[in-house]
């Protein structure tokens, strides 16, 4: 049977199962039929806010909340960029670790080749603090831009972009505390060069314990919105049926996994914008 109805935003027919335009992703439920002699339309129109596929079923490759081209675009541009600065940031944060492990271990340079005070030493550990600060502030920032524009037209990523806004919250809080506890722990390794007899154990200083409980604290705080945030990733991929989101959430609960998670994020979030941008009809099969 021909289509018999039209959308009010484009003017594209539509067919009588169909719940959105092919053409700009607008819910038949805004749509009207054609002003002509005789027309008729079949069934009820859908609920404002769902559109139901044939059969009462939700059309392939959506939820059962109706697409917005502009609003996925805005927020699988946020995922884009979230995922490239977490993706540095945990480089970084990876070489640190193994340019420590290797000094530890003595086979490669010494801490008084790189540092030759103990105020450098603090210096270096403030500024990894500040580093990884920054690094996840960017990245919380931009998957919250993500969740808050998907939240007018599907209401459950409201609370990933709460969970987003947690941790940003805690973030400057471990890492205030991570500052004071690296400051203490590099006064603690240049002990060595102190004469004996001087009182040198920086780790029990009340700036090292009010650091240490900040970060234990913080932490609690930063892990339960890092979780929720998860989830939200982990929404986008039931949204858009592309796993790539999911495969990429689980990765990121392994620390040294969290580059691939990343990247496979990135190419989920790029696959889906390609589909958005290259298919006329919207169907993000």
């Amino acid at each position: 049977m021909g289509p018999n109805r039209f959308c009010a935003g484009c003017g594209q027919p539509l067919s009588p199962e169909v719940g959105f335009c092919s053409r700009c992703g607008r819910p038949s439920s805004f749509a009207s039929a054609p002003s002509l002699p005789g027309a008729e339309t079949t069934g009820p129109l859908p609920s404002p806010g769902r559109f139901p596929g044939p059969n009462g079923r939700p059309p392939a490759g959506f939820g059962p909340f109706p697409p917005s081209p502009s609003r996925d675009r805005e927020a699988l541009g946020w995922v884009h960029w979230a995922s490239v600065v977490a993706l540095v940031g945990s480089v970084e944060s990876i070489a640190w670790v193994v340019w420590d492990a290797v000094q530890s271990s003595g086979s490669g340079p010494a801490w008084g080749l790189w540092f030759t005070s103990v105020g450098q030493v603090e210096l270096a550990a403030c500024f990894l603090v500040a580093v990884g600060f920054a690094f996840g502030l960017v990245e919380f920032v931009f998957l919250r831009r993500a969740f808050v524009a998907l939240r007018s037209v599907e209401p459950r990523f409201g609370s990933p972009a709460t969970s987003a806004t947690v941790a940003l919250v805690a973030l400057p809080i471990v890492a205030l505390g991570a500052a004071l506890v690296l400051a203490g722990l590099a006064r603690t390794l240049s002990c060595s060069n102190i004469p004996s007899g001087v009182d040198c154990v920086a780790t029990s200083s009340p700036a090292f314990l009010a650091g240490a409980g900040l970060v234990f604290l913080g932490g609690i705080t930063l892990v339960i919105g890092a979780l929720g945030v998860l989830i939200g990733v982990w929404r986008l991929g039931t949204r858009y049926s592309e796993s790539r989101f999911q495969v990429g959430a689980i990765l990121l609960l392994v620390p040294f996994l969290a580059p691939v998670g990343w990247v496979v994020i990135l190419l989920g979030a790029g696959k889906v914008r390609g589909r958005i941008s290259g298919v006329s009809n919207f169907a993000l099969r």
